[in-house]
């Protein structure tokens, strides 16, 4: 179900996927830091649980490929041995963590991102009903309420997992597309918005930046680029959004996102969450 005429224009969001604890410890103050300095919204979907149990850290993060090589930003992102040892041994809790609860508690949304990442790999093995209770059961225990935004893991996709988060009550989902529209499963149901992430040049929605690093692309050029993107679709009256990785941007690539946050301001676009475009599409539906 889409709302004709619907257009978000000159307007900005960037979300953050936290994958790992490195990114929710050290990336995601340096990004909220900076976005707040530039008055800029973040929306960051953060894992609840943790990073992996042990087959699948042993699995994906330790004898899987590694992740790319970027040689303009200190090298390639794997885990460390010992950050492997504590994802296979000592699992660490996302929603435990300070840095989880500052995140909203500074004003900028927090929505879930699976509660073990590592099972989303392999969705015909997930237990998705299992998975989106813990889920949102963590989340609850910090905030006393339900989450209310929600992105996949690996952008995975199913009819399983689109009808648990209508179920769920989500008010809105990030996804790799390009349309606002209101997805509805249930004729009963209220249905839950798909808000876009507009900017990837990979059909896996690879975070743009990252992909541009990995191609031996110098920062400079990748903050010319993306800021060309942003540009490009405020043109044809897009919304213009892309996603990052804290460990990643925030940490080895911090001056690109300096530049193409203070490129958006200058363009004087409006920057916005997920959620409170989903909230703008609602309103503007009904």
């Amino acid at each position: 179900m889409k709302s004709k005429g619907f257009k978000v224009r000159d307007t900005f969001c960037v979300r953050a996927d936290v994958d790992s604890l490195t990114g929710l410890r050290k990336g995601i103050p340096k990004l909220l830091g900076l976005a707040e300095r530039m008055q800029v919204k973040a929306s960051v979907y953060s894992i609840v649980g943790w990073e992996g149990d042990f087959y699948s850290v042993l699995k994906h993060r330790l004898l899987g490929k590694k992740r790319f090589s970027m040689p303009h930003a200190n090298g390639i992102f794997k885990p460390s041995s010992p950050e492997i040892a504590r994802m296979l041994f000592f699992p660490t809790p996302f929603y435990k963590q300070k840095e989880f609860k500052e995140i909203a508690e500074r004003g900028h949304e927090l929505g879930v991102h699976g509660f073990v990442h590592a099972r989303w790999n392999n969705l015909s093995g997930i237990d998705a009903e299992r998975e989106f209770g813990q889920m949102i059961a963590g989340f609850e225990g910090v905030f006393g309420k339900r989450p209310e935004s929600f992105s996949a893991p690996l952008e995975a996709e199913s009819r399983e997992i689109a009808r648990l988060v209508e179920k769920s009550g989500f008010e809105c989902r990030s996804y790799a597309g390009e349309k606002v529209f209101l997805q509805k499963l249930e004729n009963k149901g209220k249905g839950v918005v798909m808000v876009p992430i507009t900017i990837s040049e990979s059909k896996t929605c690879q975070p743009i930046i990252e992909q541009l690093l990995s191609e031996g692309r110098t920062k400079r050029q990748a903050a010319e680029f993306l800021k060309k993107k942003i540009e490009e679709k405020i043109e044809k009256k897009q919304l213009a959004s892309f996603y990052i990785h804290p460990e990643v941007e925030a940490l080895h690539a911090f001056e690109v996102l300096e530049d193409v946050f203070r490129h958006v301001k200058e363009l004087g676009l409006k920057t916005k969450t997920s959620l409170e475009i989903a909230r703008k599409f609602k309103k503007k539906s009904n």
